[in-house]
Parts: C-alpha cells; sequence; structure tokens
C-alpha cells in the first residue's frame, strides 16, 4: 500500500461534543494498551488518517452516531467518501466506519459487533485490522480485511438464545470513536490497531471469522441470519442430497468432530471445520453436502468420496 507521508502537510479539524472527554475519564479500564498515541498518532488528526491507512472509510452521524437522513449504507460500502473528504468535517454527532467496502489491498472490510464479549482479549481474529472498546465492559467493535464481501450481517447467540454479536458487512455501519451515544456513560476507545494495513498474513472468508468469532466466544451461528446472507434464499432445516451423499456428509461431520474440531454450521446447510490435511488455526475447511469439499488454504477440494478417502473413511454404495 502506498506510503500516506504526503498528508502530514493536512489540516485536519473535528469537533468533539461537550462533555466528550470528562465522560471517558471515569471509564474502567479492561484491556492492556499502549497509549492512544502510540497507537493511533496524534489526535485528533492522526486518527482518521490511521484509518484511511488501514482501509477503513468513515462517514458522519448526527445525535450521538445516528445516520443522516437520506443516507443509504449498501452506496456508500459500493461508493465510499474519499479519504480527503473526511478531513474536514464536523463530527460532533458522531462518526462510523463503513462495513462492506473493498479494501485497498484486495478484498472487503467486515466490521464485528461484539455486545457479550470477554473484558480483554489473549488473541485477535486472522485479518484483524482495528478494535475499539465499546460503551461498556465486554462491548467491542472490530474490524476485519476477508477476501469475499458479506452482504448483510451474520448473528451469533449464547446458549440462552441471547444475541452476543453481529457480523457486518455490505448494508452496515459502526459506531466509531469520538462518537458519544446518547444515554451511554461513555463513547468508544481505540484500543488496538494492526501493524500491517493489509491485515496481517492470514487470508480469511466472511464465514472463517464467523466461525472463528463462533469458536472462540462459545456460541452458536444464527441459520436465519445465515441463510438470508449474500442474498441466499430461505430455507428449511438443512439442505442435503438424498441418498449416499447426505450419509457421506454426516460420516465425514462426525470424523471431523471425533478429531476434536468443532464444526459450524455455514450457509445453505453445510459446515466450517479446521482442516485436517494441514495445520489449520482458522476453519479453513468447507464442507457440504452437495458442493462437495474446498479447503481455503492449499489443499484443494472436490467431491464428498474424496474427502472421505482423504479421511480414511469407507462408505458402501457411494454415488
Amino acid at each position: 500500500m502506498p506510503r500516506l507521508m504526503p498528508l502530514r502537510f493536512c489540516t485536519v479539524r473535528i469537533r468533539f461534543p461537550p462533555g466528550h472527554w470528562a465522560r471517558r475519564s471515569a471509564r474502567p479500564t479492561s484491556i492492556r494498551r499502549a497509549s492512544l498515541a502510540s497507537i493511533m498518532g496524534n489526535f485528533p488528526d492522526g486518527h482518521l488518517l490511521a484509518l484511511a491507512g488501514l482501509g477503513l472509510s468513515v462517514v458522519r452521524c448526527w445525535g450521538g452516531g445516528k445516520a443522516l437522513p437520506g443516507t443509504n449504507f449498501k452506496d456508500l460500502a459500493d461508493t465510499p467518501p474519499r479519504w480527503i473528504d473526511s478531513l474536514d468535517v464536523d463530527y460532533s454527532g458522531g462518526m462510523a466506519i463503513i462495513c462492506g467496502t473493498a479494501h485497498p489491498a484486495g478484498g472487503f472490510v467486515v466490521g464485528v459487533d461484539i455486545d457479550e464479549g470477554p473484558l480483554s482479549w489473549d488473541e485477535l481474529p486472522p485479518g484483524f485490522l482495528y478494535m475499539e472498546r465499546g460503551t461498556a465492559p465486554g462491548k467491542w467493535h472490530i474490524f476485519i480485511r476477508t477476501t469475499n464481501q458479506l452482504n448483510g450481517q451474520i448473528n451469533l447467540r449464547d446458549s440462552n438464545g441471547k444475541l452476543a454479536v453481529e457480523i457486518k458487512g455490505r448494508g452496515a455501519v459502526l459506531r466509531s470513536w469520538p462518537t458519544l451515544p446518547l444515554g451511554k456513560p461513555a463513547g468508544y476507545l481505540p484500543v488496538a490497531i494492526s501493524r500491517s494495513a493489509v491485515g496481517g498474513d492470514s487470508v480469511v472468508t466472511w464465514m472463517q471469522v464467523t466461525a472463528w468469532m463462533a469458536d472462540h466466544l462459545d456460541l452458536t451461528v444464527e441459520k436465519q441470519s445465515l441463510s438470508r446472507a449474500n442474498g441466499a434464499k430461505k430455507r428449511r432445516g438443512r439442505v442435503v442430497s438424498a441418498g449416499a451423499s447426505s450419509r457421506i456428509f454426516d460420516e465425514i461431520v462426525n470424523e471431523l468432530e471425533r478429531r476434536g474440531g468443532r464444526c459450524v454450521a455455514s450457509t445453505g446447510g453445510g459446515v466450517m471445520a479446521h482442516c485436517p490435511m494441514h495445520d489449520d488455526h482458522i476453519r479453513s475447511l468447507s464442507v457440504h453436502p452437495i458442493r462437495g469439499w474446498k479447503c481455503f488454504a492449499t489443499c484443494g477440494g472436490g467431491r464428498l468420496a474424496a474427502l472421505a478417502s482423504k479421511l480414511g473413511l469407507t462408505i458402501s454404495n457411494e454415488e
């Protein structure tokens, strides 16, 4: 990605909400972090320039993060504002980062809105770009670079069925610093930024991000949101083919889980799992009862019968 050295000569003016710093001073610290200056550079101009350097696009809000009248988030994702147009803007009503935009280094931006999360993080997701702490302990906003674009959002729920995480793509935004939502004791706070503008070395799909979040936070993917994602048609129950293909699929899933992995439901009735054919930490293996299997790393793909053979399974009467 081109260096942003010429930007240092730009002048940036951001108007902050009254009482923003006074409210933040009483905020508890729940994550070990470097100073804001070392993370984002000289505030306030360093914040916007750092976001631009990470390939993140912003839009101004009003009333503590509300969308301006007439705002179309899908259009914003397709044609985001230029970074130069985001500089001399009044952000006193709040600012949001646009989800689903194309990333300058390739791929797209996914936003993760965590309402029920940990107080601190020992590990960050692959493709990580930027993180902010939310308006209360356990709330986070995380931005990730993925290889494919998510249209809509995926919901993850806890064991009680409570919505815990929303993974947002095209058609959504996430409020960002210096937004101070109405009725909240504090706003958002930058806590971590990727050392690489391309989101690290990992190349992941949005489904792999979903699986990573479900696995690390012990959540369940909401199937209805999966079926709505990317314009997929709603389906009743799991989509499987009749006869041998369905049986092979079930045998493969059982074998993968027997080996200690946790298969996470994906779009259209398939699953995502850790690939047993390489040292997989991010669920690279997609298995579908009709479309077969594919490893998003380097292990290939093909029919379920071939995968069953690789796993040492013997299944009679295969299709």
